[in-house]
């Protein structure tokens, strides 16, 4: 796996537990 592959594996990784954060949020709104 080179430098770049690794790069978007982990932005993927930071942008779903953001999602995840942010559906919690929102489910304590309701």
């Amino acid at each position: 796996m080179n430098k770049q592959q690794q790069t978007v594996l982990n932005m993927a990784g930071f942008i779903k537990s953001q999602s995840l954060t942010l559906l919690e949020k929102l489910d304590a709104l309701d």
